[in-house]
């Protein structure tokens, strides 16, 4: 087992509050033996991607934030992430298991994701396969709000982008940014097998931080 820890900070909208919070993450991780070394690399840079790019500076929102939202009141523009209920760190912890098991398509197996945060006053959260596994996440969330869970589960890195016309979901796929598995021949060797991370974190971005 190996382990993959980040940080990232996000705004959480709760009670009628908008909360700044800081996370810290740690990502368990076995590796799969039937997957190249190419395939496993790409896997981990796209658990890096996901967080450096679509979790951090986001507005995580849940059912009642995506009302208040939706319609963009306060004309704000920034990535967002839907949970199917309010974002507390129990729940985002389990989304997060979801959605790094989905994205990884067994190149890897993620064993647990562990989160602390600043607002969460000492309390640290872990899930993991023993608690229930991929099915979790859907069997906890009233039937009302199962696309909020559907999100989670997309192998793609689609998100929610608010701003003048609203919240609006941004399809793209892996491929686009240049991180889709080899599906080819295992037998043939790929060169930049041993890639490093190619994506750091990118401050320069084109949204709002919130």
């Amino acid at each position: 087992m190996f382990s993959i820890t980040n940080k990232f900070a996000a705004t959480l909208y709760i009670n009628n509050m908008l909360l700044p919070n800081f996370w810290n993450i740690t990502i368990n991780i076995m590796p799969n033996s039937d997957a190249d070394t190419y395939n496993s690399n790409i896997a981990m840079d796209r658990i890096q991607y996901y967080i450096e790019n679509v979790l951090d500076d986001s507005l995580l929102l849940g059912p009642t934030g995506v009302k208040l939202f939706d319609k963009n009141p306060l004309k704000i523009e920034c990535t967002c992430n839907l949970l199917p209920d309010d974002p507390l760190d129990y729940l985002l912890t389990i989304c997060l298991y979801t959605k790094f098991n989905s994205i990884v398509e067994s190149m890897l197996f993620i064993d647990s994701v562990i989160l602390d945060s600043y607002q969460a006053n000492g309390i640290t959260h872990t899930y993991n396969s023993t608690n229930g596994g991929l099915n979790t996440l859907r069997n906890i969330t009233d039937n009302e709000f199962l696309e909020y869970c559907n999100y989670w589960y997309q192998r793609d890195p689609v998100l929610f982008k608010l701003n003048a016309d609203g919240l609006q979901l941004m399809q793209q796929t892996w491929a686009d940014i240049d991180l889709a598995f080899n599906v080819s021949d295992k037998n043939i060797v790929k060169l930049d097998s041993f890639r490093t991370n190619i994506f750091p974190k990118n401050d320069n971005d084109d949204t709002t931080k919130t």
